[in-house]
């Protein structure tokens, strides 16, 4: 149910894009450099099961999912993972949204 949309479309899709997409670095480099996470390794990296609160959550290691995670907050909170090895979700397991939080306040650096 969504749009797609291409360069090749007429204007103004062209300039939003590129727009849109300068605005997306911008937000990746942001996120990858924040320094004094929130959380340090938290639970060594197996966030299966967890509960994740807003903040910056910083890993040295490889990320996994085993079992469902969820992910809580308002609308106006921000989750940044900064993960410098791998992230595996196993399959059908779900990153679940509570209490209002939004895919769009998450970054995966």
């Amino acid at each position: 149910t969504g749009k797609l949309y291409a360069a090749s479309d007429i204007a103004p899709t062209p300039a939003k894009m590129t727009l849109a997409v300068a605005d997306m670095e911008i937000a990746y480099t942001d996120a990858a450099g924040r320094v004094n996470p929130d959380y340090v390794e938290y639970q060594s990296g197996v966030l299966g099961g967890a509960t994740l609160f807003p903040g910056v959550y910083k890993f040295g290691t490889d990320v996994g999912f085993s079992t469902d995670c969820i992910i809580s907050g308002s609308s106006q909170d921000t989750w940044i993972f900064q993960i410098a090895g791998e992230m595996s979700i196993a399959a059908n397991k779900k990153i679940v949204l509570a209490g209002g939080a939004l895919a769009s306040n998450i970054v995966w650096a």
